[in-house]
């Protein structure tokens, strides 16, 4: 794209502008006088800058120890804490935030080939038609940095991005492309990397009269350690005691907590970038006319789990739930809703704040009419999440409903067994049953008539 092309040429005079603003803090960070060669670009164009921030397999509870999300984003904007992944899985759950669509629609059902990764998004067609390829017409400069899609092994950038630097390769493979080049990364963390490359990026491309898209995608916290800066962080923090986490000795219970304070270690990483972006932005008046959007592809649950060894994958709640968190214009601050949220429903939401419509695939719907203080009269009652031959679940208010490919049914009633304990699967109401049958294979607008 001509836009690509521009980029590479006037990026590099931008990167010594971005390191005049910031100082490096374990906070929001402190700000330094801003480089004179940007600081008569600070029109604000009318349309939003929309920042979208990524994790990888992040446990709910992590969030509360993320200071600068918790003060930034969650204290100045919503929390909705009833969002499910509608496939807790890397790659089908990336596809589903790029397309808006379950994956038994988007048909990336794993995160290997054949069935998954790179290769299957793109042989579904899906490279033409996605977030970014209609951000891109709506106007947007947009960037993915970080992770993508697992398998992604090609030197070719995907249509709809003007700055791409992104892993290539599987999981924890030190190699990324860059505009087209595949570099070796040769530091010990590449969460750090993409961090400094996101915030060159968003320091240059918020000083023009454009709006923007940045994807800030982050293996924390999936990956297997942390940037040795944060190693002296949270010293005795221990795992979260819960009744479906049976660790068996003491030796399993201090893997878990040893575990939990590296994935923290981890995210800190994250968190250093949101505070570090949101200054960025303020610093160029665009914090005010600006999205930001914190979430993960998924959940993951420790050993022990229900008895499992680790992992995700499954219907229970460390799998499948996690807050999302959206700060903006227009967005209630320290605001938290109940109401039912899905993964389907980011990809259409983040276009409609870009101004751009919607597919008429899109199994999710928009979260525009939650962002106020209450939720609308009418709102969806149910939602599915599913692995390919494996499981499909119904949540409902109180309640989650699991049908499995060996035919075994599992039913919870959450309100009074908040930790799924508890089989009363013999209790489900025949509603129930219908409802989930007709989400199994459901598309679009049929989806959203069963949701409520």
């Amino acid at each position: 794209m001509i836009r690509a092309q521009r980029d590479k040429i006037v990026f590099r005079f931008a990167i010594v502008a971005v390191l005049a603003i910031l100082v490096t803090g374990c906070g929001a960070p402190a700000l330094a006088r801003e480089a004179t060669a940007t600081a008569d670009a600070t029109a604000t164009q009318e349309k939003p800058n929309v920042i979208f921030v990524l994790t990888d397999d992040q446990p709910y509870y992590s969030l509360a120890r993320m200071p600068n999300v918790q003060r930034l984003l969650v204290d100045e904007g919503k929390t909705f804490t009833e969002t499910f992944a509608s496939y807790p899985l890397c790659c089908p759950g990336r596809a589903t935030l790029m397309r808006g669509e379950n994956a038994h629609n988007h048909g990336v059902l794993a995160n290997n080939p054949p069935l998954g990764g790179y290769p299957r998004f793109r042989e579904q067609g899906h490279l033409q038609d996605n977030l970014a390829t209609r951000l891109d017409s709506a106007g947007y400069r947009t960037a993915l940095i970080g992770k993508w899609l697992n398998y992604y092994e090609t030197r070719r950038v995907p249509p709809g991005f003007d700055r791409w630097v992104v892993q290539s390769g599987e999981h924890r493979q030190m190699r990324y492309n860059e505009e087209g080049t595949i570099r070796e990364y040769e530091g010990d963390h590449m969460d750090t990397m993409f961090s400094n490359k996101a915030q060159d990026w968003l320091g240059y491309a918020s000083g023009l009269k454009q709006p923007i898209f940045l994807w800030a995608g982050f293996y924390a916290p999936h990956s297997s350690g942390f940037d040795a800066k944060y190693g002296d962080r949270y010293q005795g923090v221990d795992a979260p005691d819960r009744p479906d986490i049976p660790y068996a000795g003491d030796e399993a219970e201090r893997n878990g907590a040893e575990e939990y304070r590296r994935q923290l270690r981890d995210l800190a990483t994250v968190d250093d970038f949101v505070g570090r972006a949101v200054t960025i932005l303020e610093k160029r008046g665009e914090l005010d006319n600006t999205y930001f959007v914190f979430y993960t592809d998924s959940g993951a649950h420790p050993v022990g789990y229900h008895g499992l060894d680790k992992g995700k994958q499954t219907p229970y709640s460390r799998d499948t739930e996690f807050p999302l968190v959206i700060r903006g214009p227009d967005v209630a601050a320290g605001a938290e809703s109940e109401a039912l949220a899905s993964s389907n429903d980011v990809m259409p939401t983040l276009l409609e704040m870009a101004g751009a419509p919607a597919p008429d695939y899109a199994d999710g719907r928009l979260l525009q009419p939650l962002f106020g203080g209450d939720t609308p009269p009418v709102w969806r009652t149910g939602l599915m999440s599913e692995k390919h031959d494996g499981w499909k679940a119904l949540r409902e208010d109180g309640l989650k409903y699991v049908e499995y490919a060996n035919g075994k049914t599992v039913l919870y009633r959450l309100s009074e067994d908040p930790f799924e304990l508890n089989n009363v699967a013999d209790e489900a109401p025949p509603k129930e049953l219908a409802r989930l049958d007709t989400l199994k294979d459901c598309q679009a607008q049929d989806c959203r008539a069963a949701e409520d």
